[in-house]
């Protein structure tokens, strides 16, 4: 008796759109990470005494594991006092990451049988990666500001965002 599940087929037309999920939640953790990291390093700028021993290194990498996006994200926008709009962009990169982990996939095999389901599939994904890559972008700049790391040309922080969508979105 086969059980009633149906098992997705591999071909090359459904890899490249399961291809395009691939690289969009690599987009979402990349943005998680640097969210996790920044709210760390603040953290740790105003308690060192964390960093005393390896029991308490070891304390502090288990707690920080445990902490969700959304915390990390109130980190930063609490101690670093970020503006309402940018607050506001950061939790909806969440939001958008969260729907590319949680939900983005659901019926996708059905989406992806015709033409408009195919258009609407990328649309879909290409808005959630832009609101992702655009917070990344303002978590990576803000990161390198108070690591005192040099700051990036214009050219790359106007190119960012559409390199990105790019990587994620041409089939």
């Amino acid at each position: 008796m086969d059980l009633p599940f149906k098992i997705l087929e591999r071909a090359q037309f459904s890899d490249e759109y399961y291809g395009i999920i691939g690289r969009a939640l690599s987009v979402a953790t990349d943005f998680e990470v640097n969210c996790k990291s920044f709210a760390t390093l603040i953290g740790l700028k105003s308690q060192t005494e964390i960093l005393s021993d390896q029991s308490s290194i070891n304390e502090l990498c288990r707690f920080i594991d445990k902490r969700r996006l959304i915390t990390h994200i109130e980190t930063v926008v609490e101690k670093l006092n970020i503006p309402q709009d940018v607050a506001t962009l950061l939790n909806n990169a969440r939001e958008a990451r969260n729907y590319l982990i949680h939900e983005a996939c659901i019926g996708l095999e059905y989406s992806l049988e015709n033409d408009d389901g195919r258009e609407s599939f990328i649309k879909q994904i290409r808005e959630l990666v832009k609101e992702i890559a655009e917070a990344n972008l303002i978590v990576l700049f803000l990161l390198n500001i108070e690591t005192n790391e040099p700051n990036p040309t214009l050219r790359f922080l106007t190119s960012y965002v559409d390199k990105v969508l790019e990587w994620v979105c041409e089939v």
